[in-house]
């Protein structure tokens, strides 16, 4: 994938999170969140131009701190309440992710 192409599947991800949550489906939402969160994170580790790479890192980390606000304000309940562990799962892949982003400082 050509770096340019990370960056505006990435931004693709995170526009749909945005409607998704001015619409208050934020289930749908989380999971555009987690998907432009991946896309950033792989693409920076390859992308040779260490300036853009600084840049995604910071904003991955700002969606990263978002998709968990929307998780903790709206979604865990509902998965306490025994409908599914995966977005528990989807968090503690989010949490991983950014320590990951902490320790290597992409």
């Amino acid at each position: 994938m050509a770096k340019k192409d990370y960056l505006l599947d990435a931004a693709q991800q995170i526009h749909m999170a945005l409607d998704r949550e001015v619409n208050e489906d934020y289930e749908t939402a989380f999971s555009y969140y987690k998907n432009g969160v991946d896309l950033l994170l792989n693409g920076a580790q390859v992308d040779p131009n260490k300036e853009r790479r600084e840049v995604v890192i910071r904003k991955t980390t700002q969606h990263l701190k978002r998709a968990e606000e929307i998780f903790i304000s709206y979604l865990q309940d509902n998965m306490s309440k025994g409908s599914t562990h995966l977005g528990v799962l989807a968090v503690e892949s989010l949490r991983s992710k950014e320590t990951f982003i902490v320790k290597v400082g992409i």
